[in-house]
Order: structure tokens, then sequence, then C-alpha cells
């Protein structure tokens, strides 16, 4: 299709009509959203878990493998809130599988060599407490605003049975819940 400069410029500005195409279409762009929110927010809670896991691990080995084995299942139920969405919106299961694996096999080890170097010339002081504090508040509150504020709301916009929602939900803090019980025996 042929455009003058001014038909081309008119048509553009005022929605699109246009022929070109966009990699995610617009019934998607809610889950896109809602895919790299939870990507970014569990990309940077896992740092300081990985930052957990190596100085636990160094302090007390048996508790260190509790907090791993924990961790490694948790890991899995953030894989699939990482890839679900992205696979909605980008109707690709290499892609969402691939964001996933990228997104959650980097940032935890990544936060294991900060936890390496931090133990290597740490010298317990209430500052490094107070660092440590404010580190893991702050990525706990990150992810509870996306899960309850973008996560929750879309899945229960899209339970069409209406208690789905509400049955995977508690299962989901059964499991994590179970986990940390686990990590704590």
């Amino acid at each position: 299709m042929v455009h003058s400069d001014v038909e081309y410029s008119h048509h553009h500005e005022e929605g699109h009509s246009h022929e070109h195409h966009h990699h995610v279409p617009e019934p998607h762009k809610a889950m896109m959203a809602i895919g790299i929110q939870t990507a970014i927010a569990i990309s940077l809670h896992k740092l300081p878990e990985g930052i957990v896991t190596f100085v636990t691990s160094h302090a007390d080995r048996k508790l260190g493998f509790a907090v791993f084995l924990a961790l490694a299942i948790h890991n899995l139920a953030e894989g699939f809130t990482i890839a679900f969405p992205l696979y909605i919106a980008l109707n690709s299961r290499l892609k969402a599988f691939g964001a996933a694996i990228l997104l959650g096999a980097c940032s935890q080890p990544l936060g294991a060599l900060i936890g390496y170097l931090w133990t290597s010339s740490y010298k317990p002081s209430p500052a490094q407490d107070v660092v440590y504090g404010v580190l893991f508040s702050s990525t706990a509150g990150f992810m509870s605003v996306i899960a309850i504020h973008s996560m929750l709301p879309q899945a229960i916009r899209n339970d069409q049975s209406s208690m789905s929602t509400s049955v995977f939900f508690f299962m989901g803090v059964a499991l994590i819940g179970g986990s940390y019980a686990i990590a704590g025996s």
C-alpha cells in the first residue's frame, strides 16, 4: 500500500493505520508487561538469594544445604512465573523458556559471587548488617508489589472458573512455605 507523505503522517499519528507489524499482539501486551515486570522482580529477588545461599553455606554447610534445597524448590515456581506470561505474550515456548533460564540462571550465581566477595573482606559491623537488611527488605517489597498489584489481578481476570486462582494461589503459598520449613529443619 502506497501513501503520500501527508497521508502517512496523518495515519501514523492517529493510530497506526498503515500496514506494519508489532512483535507482541495488542491483546497480549498486558501479559508481556507482567512477564517483564516479573522477570525483573524475580531477577532482583534472586540476587540476594545467591548472597544468602553462599553466606549461609560459608557459615554452616548443613544449613547452607537446607537453604539451597529450599531455594531450588521455589526456583521451579519462579521459573514458571517468568515463563508463563511471556509464553502467552510471545506465543513461543522457546523464547519464554530461554528468558526464564537466562534470568533465573544468571542472577543467583551473580549474588553468590557478591556473597563470596563480601565474605572475603567481611568484618561484622552494624553498618553491614543494615545494608544486608535493606537489601532483603527492599527486594521482598518489590516482589510483593509486583505479585499483588499485577500478577494476582491478571490471574483473577483470566480465571474462568473463579476457583482455580484461589486454589493455585494457596498451593503456591504452601509450596514456598513448605520449602522454607524444610530449610529451617
